[in-house]
């Protein structure tokens, strides 16, 4: 039963390439690739190519095809490269929003003041993050500190303003004590 289905299969797309509908590996997330494509498409296509990558497997090593795994080390790689990817991007976002919501709070606490920089050395806080400055440190940015308090995660934004006006901006994941940083990828 098993070799007349991977024969059907094989029949109905005979190039490996006509599995992978959107022109990456299966479980790397292309939005824009999958616009062209329906739901059960997209489904329907995953399925089939799961199917023959268990099949390809099975008949390379058909002894001990159930215990070897499905991907290679490379491709184990790039799934975990895409998972840290999508898992920073999630990250990154609910920062700039922290971030925008304490700009905001800031901006308001200031208005009306004789010193308008007032409300930038408040901290702030709310249910779910904290934002406080963090003290300077050997490098020439403005860092800020944020806690997000019910999943227990810590970054840093690192604001540096250039002498030609620019201003760039750096988000870091970090520890509790705020010394490792690992950059956010976008």
């Amino acid at each position: 039963m098993l070799r007349a289905d991977e024969q059907a299969l094989v029949t109905r797309l005979p190039m490996f390439e006509e599995f992978d509908r959107i022109g990456t590996r299966h479980f790397v997330p292309y939005g824009e690739s999958r616009r062209g494509l329906a739901h059960d498409e997209l489904l329907d296509g995953y399925l089939d190519l799961s199917r023959i990558m268990v099949f390809m497997r099975n008949r390379l090593q058909p002894d001990v095809g159930r215990r070897r795994p499905l991907h290679d080390e490379k491709e184990h790689k790039v799934l975990l490269d895409t998972i840290h990817a999508a898992k920073d991007r999630r990250f990154r976002s609910r920062v700039e929003e922290a971030l925008r919501r304490c700009h905001a709070y800031r901006q308001g606490f200031g208005a009306g003041k004789e010193d308008p920089f007032a409300g930038t050395r408040e901290p702030y806080s709310d249910a779910e993050v904290e934002i406080f400055a963090l003290p300077y440190g050997p490098t020439p940015e403005n860092e800020t500190g944020i806690v997000f308090k019910k999943s227990d995660e810590y970054a840093v934004s690192a604001v540096f303003h250039r002498d030609d006006g620019r201003i760039s901006e750096d988000l870091y994941r970090n520890d509790r004590q705020f010394v490792a940083r690992t950059p956010l990828s976008r």
